[in-house]
């Protein structure tokens, strides 16, 4: 580093200059040399910035260079890799990560497996316990090869829009609320596009959506098990009429005896079946989705489910003696 006397004869300045003259000195200077380009007026520039940062105290004394950072890699020396991953690391993760989590979901969506059986519990039903784990235990039972089973619940309540009693005229079409029209939809997606084996209803819910087609025609099913049913167990005979408004929906009781018409459903709200996997609602129907990609194992669950009351029955027992109890505590 230059001594304060050679600072001081850069700068043309007697050696008792004081910090005054300094500034004045370089000032001038500096307009001196401002807009000449020539590089003897360059080298003459740097040197007068050099002193006087030196003679107020900014200068800065250079780190001593290792001579390893000027090895050549790729092209570049070290140094310079040095100042590119300096400069460019953040931008390096953040798309490093990026591409982590690309490559993530295009994994799981390619290896991506459907359950092997899906069953909705769609309506008005209230629920006690871990109903998923109820009723994906109890499928799995009797189904040990499958891997995994979907257990959804549609809390939807139909009695606002779709009960003819509640109706203000017949030119008025109630309207859902937000939560209603949420459910609605999830509904009308999972008809469209999903493959549903089972369909847990209320009386509504199956109303509504046996007329636009979500259900299998179970007729033959029925008439082959008709022997070994309980007496509990009603067939449910609707029209399909896909082309209908949102009005609310008028069923023709004599509808369930015009055997032109297929079985959609079957009622089980005397068999009482669902509490045993700890749903409870006032009205019980059981549908096989007309999407059901494992239908065979969608009738055998049907059928084993209606002949299994008696189990169901002593489950429901053990759920309402544990609810009594939480009731007392």
């Amino acid at each position: 580093m230059l001594s304060r006397e050679e600072c001081l004869a850069i700068l043309e300045l007697s050696p008792d200059a004081d910090q005054y003259k300094i500034e004045n000195r370089y000032t001038m200077l500096v307009k001196r040399y401002r807009g000449l380009t020539d590089s003897v007026s360059r080298e003459k520039m740097e040197k007068i910035s050099l002193a006087y940062n030196i003679l107020t105290g900014r200068y800065v004394e250079p780190e001593p260079q290792d001579p390893r950072l000027e090895t050549m890699v790729f092209g570049k020396s070290r140094r310079q890799w040095r100042n590119i991953w300096h400069y460019s690391r953040i931008p390096f993760l953040l798309g490093l990560v990026g591409a982590i989590i690309l490559g993530y979901f295009l994994y799981t969506i390619i290896t991506n497996k459907p359950p092997d059986f899906q069953i909705a519990f769609v309506g008005n039903f209230g629920r006690y316990g871990n109903v998923e784990k109820n009723v994906e235990d109890y499928i799995i039972e009797m189904f040990p090869d499958f891997e995994s089973v979907e257990v959804l619940t549609l809390p939807m309540d139909l009695s606002s829009i779709d009960d003819p009693q509640t109706a203000e005229t017949e030119d008025t079409i109630p309207t859902a609320d937000g939560n209603l029209y949420n459910y609605m939809m999830k509904m009308l997606t999972m008809i469209a596009g999903d493959s549903y084996e089972i369909f847990v209803c209320d009386r509504l819910v199956f109303d509504r959506y046996a007329r636009e087609g979500a259900f299998d025609d179970i007729t033959e099913l029925y008439a082959s098990w008709r022997s070994e049913l309980p007496d509990q167990v009603k067939p449910l005979r609707r029209r399909i009429d896909v082309e209908n408004d949102e009005r609310p929906i008028a069923i023709d009781p004599a509808d369930n005896f015009d055997l032109s018409l297929p079985i959609l459903g079957l009622d089980v709200t005397a068999l009482n079946l669902t509490p045993g996997l700890g749903i409870y609602g006032d009205t019980q129907i059981l549908t096989i989705g007309i999407r059901a990609s494992a239908r065979e194992e969608a009738v055998q669950f049907l059928k084993n489910w209606m002949l299994d009351s008696a189990r169901m029955h002593e489950r429901q027992a053990e759920h309402e003696t544990a609810m009594a109890a939480e009731s007392a505590d």
